[in-house]
Order: structure tokens, then C-alpha cells, then sequence
């Protein structure tokens, strides 16, 4: 496993599911894990999860929230200095359906969560990272990324093929910032069922 030794990353939506996997990965490279969730209850349930108080924190963030974010940043800077990566994580799928019959108030819900979530956090990290001319961003992909239909889940495929496009627009933006630009694809995987927000 390559190092990661003592490198702050910052994971959104990392109290369950992928994100934490994300952050036990991480830990066991050797980097400092930043994790945030939407409840204390589920931040204290990650953090006694992960076992390492030396190196893991937890905030209280909805990504939907620019301020939120923004003062994430804020207080890791302040109790770190720095950080070195930022892996825009946090999101959802609503119920499975067909895109005629969805209620559009649940588009609108996971582009908030899904894409305008990662646009905040982007910003974020980006004003911490150029400056700098270092640090890494990471935009988590799904299904729909790479544009195939994602039936059933059809509205969420479109939140992550936005985020395809938003990403490499970003990259193409700041290339030769320093600042490393990337969007992972981690594969279907079976660790949610239903509606799941993180």
C-alpha cells in the first residue's frame, strides 16, 4: 500500500459506507483522517469505529451548506495548518424509479447533495490548495458517470455524469496550478440499500 504518511485528508460524507472505507484506507497508509457526517451520533459512531484519536477528526457538515463547508475548511486549517487532500464523497440516491414517475423535488434534492455539494467543497479546497500550488481533489464518481443510461436510478446516473463533466472542466481550468485534479470511479458496490445520505 503506497504512504500516506501524515497527510490530512479531508473525506465528505465519511461516516458510513465508502467514505469510511475511505478513511480506514487512509489511516492504515499513515495519513491524518478528517471525517464528517450530518449528526454528532454518527460522527462519534465512525471515530470509535476507526480507533486511531490521534489522527481522526470529526465534523458536524451538510455539503449542501456552502458556509458549512467553507468553515470545514476553516477549522482544519486552524487545528492542522493544512491539508493535503480533499475527497469530495458525500451524496445519495433516492428511491429507484422511472424517470417519468420520480418527483422532481428528488432531483433537485440529490443535485444539491451530488453536484452542488461537490462545487462547494471544490471551492473550498481549491482556495486553500492554489495559493499553494499543491494538494489534491478528488470528486467521487457513480453510476452515470460515463454516460450510460443508469436505469433505475436514472436521476442520481445524471447527478454523477454532471460531476464527470464538472470535474474535468476543473482540471482542465487549473492545469499546471500544482493542484492534482482527479475523479475516481470505484465500481458498483453493495454496501447501501434504498435511499442512503452520508
Amino acid at each position: 500500500m503506497p504512504t500516506l504518511q501524515d497527510r490530512i485528508i479531508i473525506i465528505t460524507g465519511s461516516t458510513r459506507g465508502f467514505g469510511y472505507a475511505i478513511a480506514q484506507a487512509c489511516l492504515a497508509a499513515g495519513a491524518v483522517v478528517v471525517i464528517t457526517g450530518r449528526s454528532q451520533e454518527a460522527i462519534d459512531r465512525a471515530l470509535s469505529g476507526l480507533q486511531e484519536p490521534d489522527r481522526t477528526a470529526g465534523f458536524i457538515v451538510d455539503v449542501q451548506d456552502e458556509a458549512q463547508v467553507h468553515h470545514l475548511a476553516e477549522l482544519v486549517i486552524q487545528r492542522y495548518g493544512h491539508f493535503d487532500n480533499w475527497i469530495n464523497n458525500a451524496g445519495y440516491s433516492s428511491a429507484a424509479g422511472m424517470i417519468l414517475d420520480m418527483n422532481p423535488r428528488e432531483a433537485l434534492e440529490m443535485f444539491m447533495a451530488n453536484d452542488l455539494g461537490a462545487l462547494h467543497g471544490t471551492q473550498a479546497a481549491m482556495q486553500h490548495f492554489l495559493p499553494r500550488q499543491a494538494g489534491m481533489l478528488v470528486n467521487i464518481y457513480g453510476n452515470g458517470s460515463f454516460l450510460k443510461p443508469a436505469t433505475p436510478t436514472a436521476l442520481y446516473g445524471t447527478t454523477k455524469a454532471w460531476l464527470t463533466s464538472f470535474t474535468r472542466s476543473l482540471a482542465k481550468e487549473n492545469k499546471g496550478s500544482g493542484v492534482q485534479i482527479l475523479g475516481f470511479s470505484p465500481g458498483m458496490m453493495t454496501t447501501f440499500w434504498g435511499s442512503v445520505r452520508v
